[in-house]
């Protein structure tokens, strides 16, 4: 459970100081911050600061993690599908299935710089939810590939399309939560890569059982995923308010408590201008290019296993069905390292060296999977 915590203020803004060295719409998108603000703190007692806090989980939270859930689901499509028959009944041969996991990747490449300067543009909860509904339309649509070159298409788009979340989310969690609560936060929508395997690996486990239709059972996993995922960009494009200030499910004085008790956080709710010098600042700063080569690093690893993961474990000697039950053991792994690690970060308030330890027991498991060769002893 999130403890909240209270929350102290010792800043104030002023509309005046909202529209100074903005162009129109930043200066509206501040100006619009600046009247839930008031001009002197306001002091949040713990009660109420709890009460928000669970206010804000029931319509974000809740988004994100399902949001997150859809994402890590839809892109494991291919890993699950690997025991399904989709080499075969594609006619995929050679390197063709781990480029199909590549491209994957450079969807979401050429995605990010565009979809960053949008989320800065737009609404974020819509075009969020916008992005939801059509990668939901791309994996309904890969039902329909039976080919190389149109998966290739498919799974590009989809990285395309799903670049926008790891963003997003980072705007909406600033946005709505303090610098507290938002390492555990983190941590839990990115357990929903431990909840889909587990969940995944059951759905997949009932769908591999249909056999002599017309059409594959991993063409059904597509289309069965891709719909439900359209269903949950329709909700959240409902459900989910684009700022505090937007938010029409909440009244005034609880909007104005939710914009005091981040404003300790000093990043602000909302920003529609581009700063050159602060992205020149975070390039030339080392510390930042250490968490890049971190996550480059550690993505190598992960990339490989996530496409590769059912076939690895299959060839140890395990059935189809086995192989899918057995990501729910993988996904209760990742889920306790999530929130151990975030918990040990938190209470530590060393989160490279957590970081850092977390490196060790993927690389000490990949060189095993590396040197020993599966056998039916040692599977």
């Amino acid at each position: 459970m999130v403890k909240a915590v209270e929350v102290q203020h010792s800043d104030s803004i002023t509309p005046a100081e909202a529209t100074v060295h903005y162009d129109q719409k930043a200066a509206a998108a501040d100006l619009e911050t600046a009247n839930y603000v008031q001009d002197t703190p306001v002091e949040i007692d713990d009660k109420t600061n709890k009460e928000l806090f669970w206010t804000v989980n029931r319509r974000i939270l809740a988004c994100m993690l399902g949001t997150y859930f859809c994402q890590s689901l839809d892109k494991g499509t291919l890993g699950f599908s690997s025991v399904m028959g989709i080499q075969e009944d594609a006619n995929l041969h050679g390197q063709q299935f781990s480029w199909l996991g590549t491209i994957l990747y450079m969807g979401v490449l050429v995605g990010e710089y565009p979809t960053n300067f949008l989320l800065q543009k737009l609404p974020v909860a819509k075009y969020l939810a916008t992005n939801v509904f059509c990668w939901g339309v791309v994996i309904a649509c890969s039902a329909a590939a039976k080919n190389f070159a149109s998966l290739m298409v498919v799974r590009f788009l989809l990285g395309v399309f799903e670049s926008c979340v790891q963003p997003a989310f980072i705007i909406m969690t600033s946005m709505w939560y303090t610098k507290r609560e938002q390492s555990i936060l983190t941590s839990l929508w990115y357990c929903m890569t431990g909840v889909q395997l587990m969940v995944g690996g059951i759905i997949a486990w009932g769908v591999s059982h249909y056999k002599d239709g017309v059409i594959f059972p991993w063409q059904l996993l597509f289309l069965v995923l891709g719909l439900l995922t359209c269903v949950w960009g329709l909700f959240i494009g409902w459900w989910l308010p684009d700022s505090p200030m937007k938010a029409k499910c909440f009244n005034e004085d609880q909007k104005r408590l939710m914009v005091e008790r981040v404003r300790a956080n000093e990043t602000g709710i909302q920003n529609k201008s581009y700063k050159r010098y602060q992205a020149i600042e975070a390039a030339t700063d080392p510390i930042v290019w250490c968490y890049v080569m971190l996550q480059l690093t550690s993505s190598l690893i992960i990339g490989g296993l996530g496409v590769f993961s059912n076939l690895i474990i299959s060839s140890f000697g395990f059935t189809y069905l086995q192989t899918q039950l057995l990501n729910i053991a993988q996904g209760a792994v990742t889920i306790i390292v999530m929130v151990g690690s975030a918990t040990l970060a938190t209470a530590t308030g060393q989160t490279a060296w957590v970081m850092h330890a977390w490196t060790i027991p993927p690389i000490i498991g990949t060189a095993i999977i590396y040197s020993i060769p599966p056998t039916s002893s040692n599977r």
